[in-house]
């Protein structure tokens, strides 16, 4: 299965990828991604120029063939696009941090609560 990057908001879709909710006409949102039954949730400010990845999930049956990092691809295409300089993301999940850091996302802080942060600073 091959998943096509989205190169900016205009595309809401693109085979059976489908972008909803990227109208991103206020300062402050969100947004998701879904191919199928899985998704990727992104809340955004454009003020502070950060987007956070509050959410992802790829079916079962789906993982491994790297949908979830088209998924985050597509995001990360998405905030350049708009000028974003910053992508922040947190898991207590030990697969969830190796596909993380997989991806170029740096730790910042392990909580006590053994959550992970994330960020990765995008080039445009």
């Amino acid at each position: 299965m091959a998943v096509k990057r989205i190169a900016g908001p205009r595309v809401v879709e693109k085979g059976s990828v489908k972008v909803e909710k990227t109208r991103i006409s206020r300062d402050v949102g969100h947004f998701e991604i879904r191919y199928g039954r899985s998704y990727i949730i992104v809340a955004y400010n454009l003020r502070s120029g950060v987007f956070r990845i509050d959410g992802i999930f790829v079916m079962e049956k789906e993982r491994g063939k790297g949908l979830g990092s088209a998924l985050v691809g597509m995001v990360e295409d998405i905030a350049r696009y708009l000028g974003i300089k910053y992508i922040t993301t947190s898991t207590a999940m030990p697969e969830a941090m190796r596909f993380w850091e997989r991806l170029g996302y740096r730790k910042i802080e392990d909580k006590a609560t053994g959550l992970a942060m994330y960020v990765k600073q995008l080039s445009n």
